[in-house]
């Protein structure tokens, strides 16, 4: 039982650090390689494609992994959602192909045409990894969603030790490692003995868009609060403060790295609990005060080594610019981590208005942070509005969870943060140089954590146990 957990945990942690080191090395490049301003056109338009595939999706990607995790026959659930990306991504394409033909603004449309081809590629195997998800077959998984990015960062690694990198060789090198995914994806599926259905009735695809209406909202709501502040800094800011942002915004999700590891084997977890009326509570509490316990020391690791570490690695393009930012995103790394576990609980026990509400609301909050406080702090307002986004969604999770108090939310979440917040201030008060910093930063947040016994054996006992496939929990 510990094995297959073992074997799934290690399979994640291999693909998202791959995927990372590989994500990194691409953002890393293209930021020496571009011009402040070609670079944020770049991800402004890696933006708007990711804002506008992951609405198309209409959240049946979640919905494909809870159908088919929940014991639903694969095939049936995995042809609608082909149909759909078929459907709804060829026609965005082609608009999108007609607004750039009208348009014919260098370098937007470039970008925005050339990257949407691969994107579109991308989107067309989002059926088969999410299915492969379903199954909790994460080392398949791993490959799916890793391969687009290890072409991505071999193939530019190579071109930019031989020479400087055109765009026209930047979009083939992004499309052809969306192709790859695609490819993987396929043989992968149907290497696992899996089929299509391609009789899948329009009326049965008709039912899927309802039932998945309520995820719609949420992942409108998602993907707004992750990617609106990048849309509105590129158009009412600059291009060059759009590359900072991005810049920094890119490093913080890289930092979410455990984040990745575990997510993907909570949904799968949690929905067969639900299903068999499992109460989950204390081991929720229990994956909670362990992952706050990492998102605090990342805190304290990614602000310590901000600013020596990426002046030196961008020539002083993106380091000391962003102190600030950086430090106000990494402030809602706990928030964020919290919400992942109470989200995958309430989407497991079918809560999808309340998710919808909760989100929605959240998304709201955003938006209206970003159009109010980007034109005056910039960057800095819209870390801002994303870090009181993310509380504020933190408060309505805990207030719609019955099963757990929030006071232990509150203790659980404001603990290890503080102690690496009170950490961090004390190295700056000290002003010392790398390696000193780190490791009186460390001692004294170990410290700290061990003095109030924020995380001890036993919610590392919980987490292993909650986890484990097939681990059968009194009712």
């Amino acid at each position: 039982m510990r094995s297959r957990l073992i074997r799934n945990i290690s399979a994640n942690i291999v693909q998202q650090a791959v995927n990372q080191v590989f994500s990194l090395a691409i953002f890393y490049i293209l930021s020496r390689q571009l011009s402040k301003e070609s670079f944020g056109a770049f991800n402004w338009s890696l933006a708007f494609l990711f804002t506008a595939f992951n609405i198309l999706s209409f959240g049946l990607d979640q919905l494909t992994v809870k159908k088919i995790a929940s014991g639903q026959e694969t095939s049936p659930v995995t042809s609608l959602h082909l149909l759909h990306v078929l459907l709804t991504g060829t026609l965005f394409y082609g608009l999108l192909a007609i607004c750039c033909q009208l348009l014919q603004t260098q370098p937007a449309t470039t970008f925005l045409l050339a990257l949407g081809a691969g994107k579109l590629l991308s989107y067309f195997a989002s059926p088969f990894k999410q299915a492969i998800a379903g199954k909790e077959a994460f080392s398949a998984y791993a490959w799916m969603s890793a391969i687009s990015n290890i072409v991505k960062g071999s193939a530019l690694i190579i071109a930019g030790t031989i020479h400087i990198i055109s765009i026209p060789q930047l979009v083939a090198i992004f499309i052809a490692g969306d192709a790859a995914e695609l490819a993987i994806s396929v043989l992968i599926y149907f290497g696992k003995k899996n089929g299509i259905q391609l009789t899948a009735g329009f009326s049965a695809y008709f039912g899927l868009l309802a039932e998945a209406l309520p995820q719609l909202g949420v992942v409108i709501s998602t993907t707004l609060m992750s990617r609106f502040d990048w849309l509105l800094i590129g158009i009412i800011a600059s291009a060059t403060q759009l590359a900072e942002y991005s810049f920094a915004y890119k490093v913080f999700e890289v930092a979410t790295f455990p984040l990745l590891v575990v997510a993907p084997l909570l949904i799968p977890r949690f929905v067969k609990y639900a299903k068999g009326n499992h109460s989950i509570t204390e081991g929720i509490l229990a994956i909670m005060r362990a992952e706050m316990f990492i998102a605090a020391f990342i805190i304290l690791l990614l602000n310590i080594c901000w600013a020596p570490l990426m002046d030196t690695v961008t020539a002083g393009k993106y380091g000391a610019v962003n102190n600030h930012t950086i430090f106000i995103l990494s402030l809602s790394m706990p928030f964020l981590y919290a919400n992942n576990i109470l989200w995958t609980d309430s989407f497991a026990q079918g809560k999808l208005h309340s998710i919808f509400r909760i989100i929605g609301l959240t998304c709201l909050v955003n938006v209206a942070g970003d159009c109010l406080l980007i034109p005056f702090l910039r960057n800095e307002g819209a870390a801002i509005a994303y870090a009181i986004s993310q509380l504020i969604q933190l408060i309505l999770y805990t207030r719609e969870n019955k099963a757990i108090k929030t006071k232990q939310v509150i203790y659980t979440v404001a603990g290890s943060p503080l102690c690496a917040v009170f950490s961090l201030l004390v190295v700056k008060w000290l002003a010392l140089s790398l390696i000193p910093a780190l490791l009186i930063g460390f001692s004294l947040y170990f410290l700290l954590i061990a003095v109030n016994g924020l995380l001890v054996k036993k919610d590392i006992r919980q987490s292993v146990h909650l986890l484990s496939p097939d681990t059968q929990l009194v009712a």
